[in-house]
C-alpha cells in the first residue's frame, strides 16, 4: 500500500521484546498481529494514535500493546523462516495522558543499501513548542560493537525531511565534525547518553538541531551509493 513491491517487502515479520534492564530476556513476541490476545486493542489504539491501519488482508504482520517500566529496551525484527526484506518498525507514545514517562531516545539498525533500501527514520515531535533533537548515523563507530569493517556502512549520509510541508529537505550532513557545531554534538551526546563515536570515526553523520512540531523522516544513505550496516538514533537533546 506504500509503493513496494509484493517482492521487496518482508513477507511474514516477527517481533520480538528484550529488556534490558533483566539481562537481555525476552519480555514479549508477536509473529500475526490478528492472533495475540491484544488484538483488538492493537486495532483501537492504532486508530488512537494515528497508526495507518494493517490492510484488510495483511495478517501477517506483527505488533504488540504493552506497558512498560522505565528502561531500555530492543526490538527485534525477523522474518518467519529466515525469509528478509523491508519492514518498518513503528513504536508509539499510546498513553492518552501524561504519564510522567517520555522517550528519550529511539534508535534502529539496519542494511542500508540503495534506492528503496535505503534506511528510512520517521518521528513527531507533539505539543506547541520546538524542540532541540540529536540525529546520527552511524556506521565505523560500529565496529567497536562487535561488527567487522566490511560490515558497516562506511560513510552514512543523512537528510531530513518535513512531512508536513512537502517532505522538503529541512537539513544533511555527510561527515558530522564538518559541521558548524560539531563541539556541540559532542558534548550534548555526551549529556544525554549517545555512545562516543570512536576517535578514528570521522564519517559517521550526525545533525544537532532546533525542530518546530512536525513530522519528520530522517533517511541515512550511503555516500557514493554504499552499502552496509547503519544505526540510525533520533535523541531528544533538550
Amino acid at each position: 500500500g506504500q509503493g513496494l513491491g509484493q517482492s521487496e517487502v518482508l513477507l511474514d515479520p516477527t517481533i520480538g521484546v528484550h529488556d534490558g534492564s533483566q539481562g537481555n530476556v525476552v519480555i514479549a513476541t508477536n509473529e500475526n498481529w490478528s492472533e495475540g490476545p491484544d488484538a483488538a486493542a492493537i486495532t483501537s489504539t492504532s486508530a488512537a494514535v494515528g497508526a495507518p491501519a494493517f490492510l484488510a488482508s495483511d495478517t501477517k504482520s506483527a505488533a504488540l500493546v504493552l506497558t512498560l517500566n522505565p528502561g531500555v529496551y530492543t526490538f527485534v525484527i525477523n522474518g518467519k523462516g529466515a525469509t528478509s526484506g523491508i519492514v518498518l518498525l513503528e513504536i508509539y507514545d499510546a498513553d492518552s495522558v501524561s504519564t510522567g514517562s517520555k522517550f528519550v531516545n529511539i534508535s534502529t539498525r539496519a542494511f542500508s543499501t540503495t534506492g528503496n533500501n535505503v534506511t528510512i527514520g520517521g518521528f513527531v515531535i507533539s505539543g506547541t513548542a520546538p524542540k532541540q533533537v540529536l540525529l546520527r548515523a552511524t556506521g565505523p563507530t560500529l565496529t567497536t560493537q562487535g561488527l567487522g569493517v566490511t560490515e558497516v556502512l562506511a560513510d552514512p549520509t543523512i537528510e531530513l525531511h518535513d512531512a508536513i510541508h512537502g517532505n522538503v529537505v529541512v537539513a544533511t550532513n555527510d561527515n558530522w565534525g564538518d559541521n558548524s557545531n560539531a563541539a556541540a554534538i559532542g558534548t550534548t551526546g555526551a549529556r544525554i547518553g549517545a555512545t562516543p563515536y570512536a576517535e578514528t570515526d570521522t564519517k559517521s553523520a550526525a545533525l544537532l538541531l532546533t525542530l518546530q512540531p512536525g513530522i519528520y523522516t530522517l533517511i541515512a544513505s550511503g555516500k557514493s551509493n554504499g552499502s552496509g550496516v547503519v544505526l540510525v538514533e533520533v535523541y531528544d537533546a533538550d
